[in-house]
């Protein structure tokens, strides 16, 4: 599920609050993983800081993308849109299997952490794909609404212009609103907006 947009310049710590609340909502499986991962790669390289000559390539690794990682959060608290989350998804993995390289340190805890972690992945992997199987349901649907409704209102236009319905043109854009996006049919006010427009043309064909 795609978040909408949020405003520019200076942001309130109220809207903070709800942009984390919207994009925590629609992607709590990846907040959730980064969390994990992220706070047991800081215990370990905490624990092993006296072999830090040992993992020096790890660790430089390690403390970037960790860096990185709360710079694009802050950045999409700010502008949530769920798509600027797949950055933090793909650093994960790099992250993961640095984490797992330092658990080797502890071959009795890793024995045990492995396996149980695969199958928090693999039941994780499973979770995800039913969600997104219905998000993708859902938008088919929502489109296919879309569909319906924009056949009806040119029909309606026609009739009542008197014009063509191969003449009447729909300009479709992205279904998230914005004060940029002056088309399209995502939300109410664009919508009034397009019935404005609309009857201003027909009174100028007809004149």
């Amino acid at each position: 599920m795609e978040v909408a947009l949020k405003g520019s310049g200076l942001t309130t710590s109220q809207q903070l609050a709800t942009n984390f609340e919207q994009l925590w909502t629609s992607n709590t499986t990846l907040f959730i993983s980064s969390a994990l991962i992220v706070l047991s790669l800081c215990v370990l390289l905490f624990l092993l800081k006296r072999k830090f000559s040992l993992h020096t390539g790890r660790y430089a690794t390690a403390i970037g993308l960790v860096f990185q990682i709360a710079l694009i959060f802050l950045l999409v608290i700010k502008h949530p849109q769920s798509r600027y989350l797949l950055s933090i998804a793909a650093s994960l993995p790099i992250l993961l299997a640095i984490t797992l390289e330092l658990l080797r340190e502890y071959q009795s805890i890793a024995r045990y952490v492995c396996p149980a972690l695969f199958s928090v992945i693999f039941l994780a992997f499973a979770v995800n794909l039913v969600s997104t199987i219905r998000q993708h349901e859902a938008r088919v649907s929502k489109l296919q609404d879309y569909e319906v409704e924009a056949k009806q209102f040119i029909k309606n236009r026609a009739e009542s212009s008197s014009h063509n319905r191969d003449d009447i043109k729909i300009l479709w854009t992205y279904g998230s609103y914005h004060d940029a996006t002056p088309y399209g049919l995502a939300t109410t006010l664009q919508k009034k907006s397009l019935q404005r427009r609309s009857d201003a043309f027909a009174r100028a064909s007809t004149t």
